[in-house]
């Protein structure tokens, strides 16, 4: 409850909402409404909500369609409180799914909830959006629906956006004035920010003048104070503010002090939405362009359901066995167990909670065939989180057995990357080459819409211990998953608080992945490279150096300047059709840590050769600890690295104190002694970054490794 908010009861007047409008009812059927709805009280215990549904249940089955109406009019009609008139839409798409109400028949009733959450504007929309899914599910309502979305007023089709399903986003998008009809409800101050749809708002937002943005960005930002889940429609409209860094915080600003009267406040809650937007103004000030591969892979990791986009055009392609082991971690049957063992037990409030929780995880009030296909595991988190928040269930007997199904007993969670926009900010939470901003961010964009790679974090107690990044590959005719980097989040690496609870983590991660490559009889395959050298050690104890069907090669020893013989593992990487036109036609490249020991013209990388070198072999302890931080917070030092200009970008280090001090203490030069010079550094920096991203063309042909850097996992036991 807000600061200063008066907590009413049911029937009791709000002074500021609209008046009650006139209705004509039979007396007897008032007797019914009244008995039904009228001494409920929020008041009461979490158990009695489930005495309330089924009076309204026996309620609907007696008098059906009209009762409906009389409900829906009873509750518009009324200054009730929004968490009253939830109570009376959950009861209705609870007795539309028991079968008192047809989809047609909760469709003719469309105009009367829109016209309910219209007087209750804090109404929760779930209830809304499980009836309009139900009327989605009959083939002449569906039709019925999209005519209506089609010719919709705007003020209606924008008060409905939050409630219905994905599949009527693109109607919406193809309205031809769309622009002006959200400018023009913006400006009606009729607008809620946290029941506008991100995807939407994200791609007509970018579209609008700075006057317009004026209008809508207010809204929003009122909307993410009043339900956490707009903060994704906030996030989705950062990258196209053309509204000036003090406008924004002002508008913050006033949103809180007309929201608290507290001023400390102000400060402590709006702090984490002032740094977002200036961070989103400091980087166009600094004028870091955003190329148009970034701007197409965050339109499809935007799309509802691209996951299912991901890997549903491209199954035929991944050679695998057991593809569903590549798209989530736990089985779509391990997922319906969880959710009906859950629901089997769950009542009242319970369920409305794990609706929202669905909601959060899967954008969908309940999970169907597809989300169990292609997210199970964020089924199993909404779940979870229920567990979480919900001590009664936590400690029930039901949830002890479902939870010992999942295997995390331990404390360890593995999930896969989600296939959406946030996973592009996953190299900042390790603080890679991948970051945002960083050298390498540009080059691994198209891993998060390629089937073939994957990213699966590693969490311990509930925290973020660091991502592994594998793709798939072939040798002739064996099938080779290949684990190609090995990122630990800074505070889980050698000497840091978490770096036991990470190699807990990062056990368990290697065994799931060699049983997986076990039930495919693939190889699989380990580089040898991690900013954690923990990681590299426990990879050689797990595996073997000695990689089966290795190959002879020569290379040039530049300082004899004659061939030597070295072995070589040649791999033909899976890259699906999608994937190679999509970087085709927008000038991209495709970049994997691996490239860093592939052999080229008869000579590998700088970097491989560098790896027997004492300093150098400790490359990645500076690029960890100096050089990926040093891009995020330095725009000029980023723009200089992504152009390859490493002496540029040496000379800008080495110019901060805090940056050289780190630098010298890495050469052992202390900053009392003397400085490391820019072209020092810049020769390192060449030497760690040698290898850009590749060409779609030259991924064609086989990709030739070192043999040394790498270790066959062995089967597991």
């Amino acid at each position: 409850m807000r600061k200063g908010e008066v907590h009413r009861s049911p029937g009791l007047p709000d002074p500021g909402a609209p008046e009650a409008k006139e209705t004509k009812v039979d007396e007897a059927l008032k007797m019914q409404i009244n008995e039904v709805l009228g001494h409920y009280s929020l008041t009461e215990e979490e158990e009695e909500e489930g005495e309330f549904n089924g009076k309204v249940l026996a309620f609907i089955e007696d008098r059906k369609f009209e009762a409906v109406s009389m409900m829906l009019d009873y509750a518009s009609g009324i200054n009730v409180v929004a968490e009253y008139c939830d109570d009376i839409l959950s009861a209705i798409a609870r007795s539309a799914k028991q079968g008192a109400l047809s989809p047609g028949d909760i469709f003719e009733h469309l105009d009367e909830f829109i016209n309910v959450m219209a007087i209750h504007d804090e109404v929760w929309s779930e209830p809304v959006l499980d009836l309009c899914e139900y009327i989605d599910s009959d083939a002449d309502a569906q039709v019925a629906m999209a005519e209506k979305v089609t010719q919709m007023p705007y003020d209606e089709m924008f008060s409905v956006l939050q409630c219905l399903p994905a599949s009527y986003m693109s109607i919406v998008l193809r309205r031809e004035n769309i622009l002006d009809e959200l400018e023009a409800f913006s400006a009606s101050k009729d607008i809620h920010g946290e029941y506008l749809y991100a995807g939407v708002v994200a791609m007509i937002f970018e579209k609008m003048s700075v006057a317009q943005q004026k209008l809508l960005l207010p809204i929003l930002i009122d909307g993410a104070m009043n339900a956490q889940r707009s903060s994704a429609v906030l996030d989705s409209v950062r990258p196209g503010i053309k509204i000036s860094e003090r406008e924004v915080k002002q508008m913050i600003t006033e949103a809180y002090a007309a929201r608290y009267v507290d001023h400390e406040d102000i400060e402590r809650v709006g702090a984490q939405l002032i740094e977002g937007f200036a961070l989103t103004v400091a980087d166009r000030r600094e004028k870091r362009v955003r190329k148009p591969l970034e701007l197409v892979v965050e339109g499809i990791l935007e799309t509802p359901m691209a996951k299912k986009d991901i890997f549903e055009g491209s199954m035929d392609v991944l050679p695998l066995e057991n593809k569903q082991a590549w798209i989530s971690v736990h089985s779509p049957d391990v997922a319906r167990q969880i959710v009906s063992g859950a629901k089997s037990v769950l009542e009242g409030k319970q369920i409305s909670q794990l609706r929202k929780l669905f909601v959060k995880h899967i954008g969908a009030v309940k999970p169907n065939e597809d989300h169990f296909s292609y997210y199970a595991d964020e089924v199993i988190d909404a779940v979870k989180a229920l567990a979480k928040q919900n001590q009664k269930f936590r400690e029930s007997e039901a949830w002890g057995g479902l939870s010992d199904l999942l295997g995390e007993q331990d404390g360890v969670e593995l999930r896969y990357m989600k296939r959406e926009k946030s996973d592009l900010r996953l190299g900042n939470k390790t603080g890679d080459c991948t970051a945002q901003g960083s050298i390498n961010y540009e080059n691994s964009l198209s891993w998060y819409v390629n089937p073939a790679y994957q990213l699966m974090m590693m969490k311990e107690g509930g925290k973020f211990m660091g991502k592994i990044g594998m793709t798939i590959a072939m040798r002739g005719d064996t099938k080779v998953i290949f684990i190609d980097a090995l990122e630990f989040h800074p505070q889980a690496t050698d000497g840091k608080p978490y770096r036991d609870r990470a190699m807990k983590a990062f056990e368990r991660a290697i065994e799931h992945i060699r049983v997986m490559g076990d039930g495919e009889n693939a190889q699989v395959i380990a580089l040898m490279r991690s900013n954690s050298f923990s990681a590299n050690d426990e990879l050689k104890d797990m595996g073997s150096t000695s990689i089966q069907g290795v190959e002879e090669a020569q290379v040039t020893d530049e300082e004899t300047d004659t061939l030597q013989k070295v072995e070589v593992v040649k791999l033909k990487l899976e890259l699906p059709e999608s994937v190679m036109e999509l970087l085709s036609a927008h000038d991209g490249k495709i970049w994997y840590q691996m490239f860093e020991h592939k052999m080229n013209d008869n000579a590998f990388s700088d970097f491989t050769k560098s790896s027997k070198d004492l300093i150098d072999g400790r490359l990645t302890e500076l690029e960890t600890s100096v050089i990926n931080p040093v891009q995020i917070a330095n725009t000029e030092v980023s723009v200089a690295m992504n152009e390859r200009d490493f002496l540029t970008a040496s000379k800008l280090i080495m110019k901060d104190d805090h940056w050289a001090a780190l630098v010298g203490e890495f050469f052992g030069i202390p900053l009392d002694v003397g400085r490391v010079s820019p072209k020092m550094l810049a020769k390192k920096l060449e030497t760690m970054y040698s290898s850009d991203g590749e060409t779609v063309e030259s991924l064609s042909a086989q990709v030739a490794l070192d043999a040394s850097v790498l270790v066959q996992l062995q089967a597991s036991t």
